[in-house]
């Protein structure tokens, strides 16, 4: 296993100081550098909102990884080799990120004890997968993903079906309608911190929004039967399919128990 992503180290780490880790994840069909933002793209910008080089900014140690392939048609030829060995590519991304917080954990400025995962849209869906199959993960935030997946992947009314779409057979694991929702991957993470974050008027989530808010709603009450309502929360922002980092950014700042430069 191999993994390919770019390092953001603040200047201001001072000598014996170690420091929380932020994993932020491209989507699909974007690239670390998009995700980081420290060199400014207008197309790339309007999305990820240059929210790597924001954290980096505000004092964390960031690390944008690349996922396994770049595009439908090669993730699909991915999931022809794992389904029959019973595998699915998330697999795959969640022993590669894995290996990465094996790395990090070497550097000296690393805090390997505070270490996070933060993604949008594709790497929404890898959040919600990592998150429960990596528990050194200590915050997860899932963006511009979290759905009612039954209706997600099912339902020809919404426009933004799976079926409706070419190559996205990633999204179809075998068994898992019978069994698991995104509040059931997501109540996995607990009791770690976890957030979705989602625009009032992002496509990829199912409507009417009630369907995907109950599912929100499953996955909290979880965290609320713990004992530990404010570990888990739903981001809300005005907007389309991209980063907000507006209720997300604190929420990192509490769990990792960092204070912001």
């Amino acid at each position: 296993m191999h993994a390919y992503g770019i390092l953001l180290v603040p200047k201001d780490i001072r000598a014996g100081e170690s420091r929380p880790v932020v994993l932020v994840q491209h989507g699909l069909a974007g690239k670390p550098e998009d995700s980081l933002g420290v060199v400014p793209n207008d197309k790339a910008d309007a999305v990820y909102l240059r929210f790597g080089w924001k954290l980096a900014k505000r004092g964390y140690v960031v690390f944008a990884p690349m996922i396994a392939t770049q595009d439908n048609v090669e993730r699909t030829k991915l999931i022809r080799r794992c389904h029959p060995v019973g595998l699915i590519p998330a697999g795959m991304d969640a022993r590669k990120f894995g290996r990465v917080l094996d790395f990090l954990s070497t550097l000296d400025f690393v805090d390997k004890e505070r270490f996070a995962f933060y993604g949008l849209s594709y790497g929404g869906y890898t959040a919600l997968w990592t998150g429960p199959a990596e528990a050194r993960f200590k915050v997860v935030i899932s963006s511009g993903h979290y759905n009612e997946w039954a209706v997600k992947t099912t339902d020809l009314t919404q426009g933004t079906a799976y079926p409706l779409y070419f190559n996205v057979f990633d999204q179809y694991n075998f068994g898992m309608l019978n069994g698991f929702n995104h509040s059931d991957l997501a109540s996995l993470i607990a009791p770690r911190a976890f957030m979705v974050e989602m625009g009032s008027t992002d496509s990829v989530i199912v409507e009417p929004r009630q369907i995907a808010d109950a599912e929100i709603d499953r996955a909290l009450r979880v965290w609320q039967r713990l004992g530990l309502p404010e570990k888990a929360a739903c981001a809300r922002f005005d907007g389309p399919h991209r980063i907000d980092g507006v209720e997300a950014f604190p929420f990192l700042d509490r769990w990792l128990n960092w204070k912001p430069k």
